[in-house]
């Protein structure tokens, strides 16, 4: 709207003249105030005169003489400077006629006279290019937008405003082109097409994507937004632009933001593959998924990426990596860095699915410095171990490295992380049972240990999540990894699925064992005089000492060991196996014989914040217990064996670990029941945990070598089937 001070600035006039002239005219009553009369839709007041159409009609009713009036203004904006924030001259034109949007003259000439200029008209273009981010300076404009100004520029053309570059030549929109990205052989082909011919080679080599303007077919346009933001990541080859296969998520990015959902010939990406020969053996002990998850691994390897195998915990991630290690004869030895606890299991699983291979614990003291690897095939070795010689091991090659329950190193700023990350090796695997969802920064940090060239940019992730863009990330690391749920693979899979879990401890643990033991083998050698009665009592004592060591040392009695010992094998690889279960939204029943090590384990998943079920002998309400967990979606159910041995019905869970081995193995089937029984509807898994390197390992091998030994123990009737020999044997 005019005001009053417009009005007398433009007539050269005081205002009290120009009120006078209203007041002569009949647009003001005497004191000023407005009548009813009207000029355009409203009606004027004092300090709000009139709209444009009526401000026309005003200067012909007071008769100003040389003046003519024009409705249609044409904004041009011409960009001054080359700079983020580029200052610019606008000018308004009338006909052939132009002005400086700023200028005092209050009319513009050409050869048929003077024409008073369309303030309002130019008012509201001013006030689109405020919206848009421009402030007034030194008599021109500014943008001090948050947007790219490039960005800015396609909203300017879309509200009708003419664009000019630093050379005053008239720039054009870029919506008349079309992107494409596709997978060519080594890297990502980004193509443009202009309203659907694809541009030549000629004009690919005079598109500079740091500025912001390409020439094409004489005329000058805008670059494509979505090229410029990528600018550092394409580069010009062999007359195209491209992406380098190795910045997979620039085109990944680039790609979800047009149109087309999937990048052409993608695949063609993981297209290379060397063929797989499985042996007869292993043909014989993996089950179809398994052998696709062999693939998998061969694939990316051969294709020069990292992979990550996420199965559901049970379905032998562990022999899927050992078989694709066993496959080939390789120069260099692999390097596996797992748990401390699972360390031994990690061994005998290597002896049993590939005895061939040759491997190493490098772990404890007595590990030598400098180590020659070269008479191994795998290397075994734990997260603290790689931390402290991490100097050593990056000076190495390794034809492969997996890093297992990699969810332990999941903190990229953590120096475990930093170790893992220096690891020099031709192919590296990752082995997880445990989702990532839930953290992306997670997942971005164990693809980046995999594959650092290709996820080095962590703001791909974060971007994605604050845009709520999840299918990006799924995109972007679906190839890597290979995940199956037990659900997926179900027709593969047995009813019932046992394992044994090795664990092996620490020097200082063990050598605590080994003196514990060495004295109640004196003890028993001592009273060889004594009854048969009382030797088999003082012998059972003695096991019952050596198990309870197994399961934690904190069960035996204060004074029995040398030193205060708080940690156990057994009980680290317990939790970290029970993590991953939670992880899956998984119920978990883990048997004990001993319920002080139930209260233990009770008390970590207490600390956890894991719902915690507890039956022991003095538990009276055992039915509504029961009841609760079959109803419950999630939890732990911790059972001594006399309390839960027999008469549970648990067929809502399918884990089971039983903590201590029993030497009668009826034993054992009776808890495996609980869970394995009419009703269960799911397979089962059940897991037993066995310290490496003690009475538990004795007890394995005699419970298949003569297991009326192990069933004559409990039964009470050692004196009678039991010789001096069998006791002596299963002491060691």
């Amino acid at each position: 709207m005019k005001t009053l001070s417009d009005l007398a600035h433009e007539l050269n006039r005081q205002p009290w003249a120009i009120v006078k002239m209203l007041k002569n005219r009949g647009y003001l009553k005497k004191n000023g105030e407005p009548k009813k009369r009207t000029l355009d839709s409203g009606y004027m007041t004092k300090r709000s005169l009139v709209t444009q159409a009526g401000w026309n009609v005003f200067v012909k009713e007071l008769g100003i003489k040389g003046f003519k009036t024009v409705d249609s203004v044409f904004p041009e904006l011409y960009i001054l400077t080359d700079t983020a924030s580029p200052k610019c001259a606008l000018r308004f034109r009338y006909r052939n006629m132009a002005v400086d949007a700023f200028s005092a003259d209050e009319a513009v000439l050409d050869s048929t006279g003077k024409y008073l200029r369309n303030k309002g008209e130019e008012n509201r273009i001013l006030e689109t290019l405020s919206t848009l981010g421009f402030v007034r300076k030194e008599g021109k404009l500014q943008y001090k937008g948050k947007d790219s100004f490039l960005a800015v520029a396609e909203k300017i053309l879309e509200k009708g405003i003419a664009l000019f570059d630093t050379k005053n030549k008239a720039v054009k929109s870029s919506k008349s082109f079309s992107l494409n990205v596709s997978y060519g052989i080594d890297w990502f082909d980004v193509a443009l097409s202009h309203e659907g011919t694809p541009l030549s080679s000629s004009v690919y080599e005079k598109i500079n994507l740091h500025s912001r303007f390409f020439e094409f077919d004489g005329e000058k346009y805008l670059v494509p937004e979505t090229l410029e933001k990528h600018k550092d990541s394409i580069k010009k080859k062999d007359g195209k632009l491209i992406i380098e296969k190795d910045d997979l998520l620039s085109a990944l990015e680039l790609n979800s933001e047009l149109e087309k959902t999937d990048i052409a010939n993608f695949e063609n990406i993981f297209k290379k593959k060397t063929p797989i020969e499985l042996t007869e053996e292993q043909k014989r002990i993996l089950r179809p998924y398994q052998v696709e998850g062999v693939n998998f691994l061969e694939r990316l390897k051969s294709n020069g990426f990292g992979a990550l195998l996420a199965d559901d915990m049970g379905l032998g991630k562990t022999l899927q990596a050992i078989t694709f290690l066993a496959r080939t004869k390789r120069k260099n030895c692999a390097f596996a860095v797992v748990p401390k606890s699972l360390l031994e299991n990690w061994r005998n699983e290597v002896e049993k699915f590939a005895p061939s291979l040759k491997v190493l614990i490098y772990h404890g003291a007595d590990r030598k410095e400098n180590q020659d690897f070269g008479n191994y095939d795998i290397v075994l070795s734990t997260y603290a171990t790689t931390m402290l010689d991490i100097d050593f091991l990056s000076k190495k090659k390794f034809s492969a490295v997996i890093f297992d329950e990699v969810q332990t190193i999941k903190n990229y700023k953590s120096k475990m992380y930093e170790a893992a990350f220096k690891l020099n090796a031709d192919f590296k695997m990752a082995l997880s049972g445990t989702p990532f969802e839930n953290n992306v920064l997670e997942l971005w940090s164990v693809m980046r240990l995999l594959n650092p060239k290709i996820f080095s940019k962590r703001a791909f992730f974060t971007r994605a999540v604050d845009e709520k863009d999840f299918d990006r990330i799924k995109k972007a690391i679906a190839p890597f990894m290979l995940q199956r749920k037990k659900k997926d693979v179900l027709k593969d899979l047995p009813e019932k699925t046992e394992e044994v879990i090795f664990c092996r401890m620490d020097d200082e643990t063990a050598s605590c064992y080994d003196a514990l033991h060495s004295r109640i083998v004196d003890e028993i050698s001592g009273a060889s005089g004594h009854s048969a009665f009382m030797a088999s009592a003082l012998i059972l004592e003695s096991l019952t000492k050596l198990r309870q060591f197994c399961c934690h040392p904190s069960l035996l009695p204060k004074g029995t060991l040398p030193i205060e010992l708080e940690s156990s094998a057994k009980f680290d690889a317990l939790k970290i196996k029970v993590q991953a279960l939670v992880e899956q939204k998984e119920k978990v029943i883990i048997f004990s014989q001993f319920t002080s090590m139930l209260k233990i384990i009770k008390d970590w998943l207490e600390e956890e914040k894991i719902k915690t079920f507890y039956l022991d002998g003095a538990t009276n309400d055992r039915q509504d217990l029961v009841d609760g967990f079959e109803k419950s979606a999630e939890g732990v159910f911790l059972i001594s064996l006399k309390a839960g041995g027999v008469g549970l019905n648990l067929v809502s869970c399918h884990y089971m670990f039983i903590y201590d081995p029993w030497w009668n193995p009826a034993s054992e089937s009776q808890a495996a029941d609980r869970i394995h029984r009419i009703g269960q509807k799911r397979n089962v898994f059940i897991y037993r945990l066995i310290t490496k390197g003690t009475i538990e390992e004795k007890v394995l091998s005699l419970q298949q070598k003569k297991s009326e030994i192990a069933k004559n123990i409990f039964d009470g009737l050692v004196a009678e089937k039991l010789t001096a020999e069998d006791l002596m044997e299963l002491l060691g």
